[in-house]
């Protein structure tokens, strides 16, 4: 017996209901068996990411502490070596060429220049000049070393002096203290040191050696050629100033003895211009290696 046909349709519409709700479930199903695994790793992939981020900031921590800690050290090494050498050059105060004067040209005995080439920081060349009748003539010629040495005091002459008297010589020595020192080939020392002017300083042996037994020890100072000369000028001021002086002083008295004698023995007496003619001869004669200075004076004297 068939079912009629409203049953049918009933029955197909419950099988269709039925196969929906079946696929539901299995997509349910599906889809919480896909989520349910992320929703477990989730939370341990964030905490490999965040153990990786700790140990990257840790690292980064500990580099960073360790530069400074360097950093530290080498400024304390620095400040602790600059405390140990206080009178030492730093290599930014040397030039590639550094010229000092020592004494003038036709200086008997004591070279004119030392000149100083530096081919690095630590290393170089040295022409010790002497200039006779315009001309150089170069005695030596000796590579160097420079070296940070231990604290020394020296005792030195200083530059632009000239002794009138071994009294003078003595009393002119200084003490210096010097931490930059240069070997010469041969063996001999010389030493670099921030003068009073600011300036640098070289200091040699006494090329001269015409000192008594217990200054041969005694080193000599001089002044790069530009800081000599200026300096020289200013000492030919003083003396050609302190020369005029004296030679005024001899005319003035000249001029008030002839004052205070009666007028017919005033013509037999010595002329106030002739006295200041003769001071400027006994100076002379006393101070040789004035002469020049001193005519120069007796000539400013005359013209004012």
């Amino acid at each position: 017996m068939k079912e009629p046909k409203h049953r049918l349709h009933h029955i197909k519409s419950k099988k269709v209901l039925y196969s929906l709700i079946l696929i539901g479930l299995v997509l349910i199903g599906a889809i919480v068996w896909l989520l349910w695994p992320h929703s477990i790793k989730a939370p341990v992939k964030t905490t490999a990411t965040t153990d990786s981020t700790s140990s990257h900031l840790q690292q980064s921590t500990r580099k960073s502490t360790t530069n400074q800690t360097q950093t530290a050290t080498k400024e304390s090494t620095q400040t602790d070596a600059a405390k140990d050498t206080p009178y030492a050059l730093t290599p930014e105060q040397l030039q590639p060429e550094m010229t000092f004067q020592l004494a003038q040209p036709d200086s008997p005995n004591m070279p004119t220049y030392v000149i100083l080439h530096f081919d690095g920081h630590d290393s170089g060349k040295a022409e010790i000049v002497f200039e006779r009748n315009g001309e150089q003539d170069v005695t030596a010629d000796e590579k160097f070393t420079l070296h940070t040495v231990p604290t020394k005091e020296l005792r030195i002459f200083p530059a632009l002096h000239t002794p009138t008297s071994e009294q003078d010589l003595r009393s002119s020595v200084r003490e210096v203290k010097v931490n930059t020192e240069l070997t010469l080939q041969s063996g001999d020392q010389m030493y670099l040191l921030v003068n009073g002017n600011h300036g640098i300083s070289l200091v040699t042996k006494n090329f001269a050696g015409n000192v008594p037994d217990d200054l041969t020890d005694v080193f000599v100072e001089s002044f790069e050629k530009k800081i000599y000369t200026q300096k020289l000028d200013e000492a030919n001021k003083e003396k050609i100033a302190q020369y005029k002086k004296e030679i005024e002083a001899a005319f003035i008295a000249q001029q008030n003895y002839i004052d205070s004698l009666e007028e017919d023995a005033k013509g037999s007496v010595q002329t106030p211009q002739s006295a200041a003619v003769a001071k400027a001869t006994e100076l002379g004669i006393s101070h040789p290696e004035d002469n020049e200075l001193i005519q120069k004076a007796l000539s400013e004297f005359h013209s004012q």
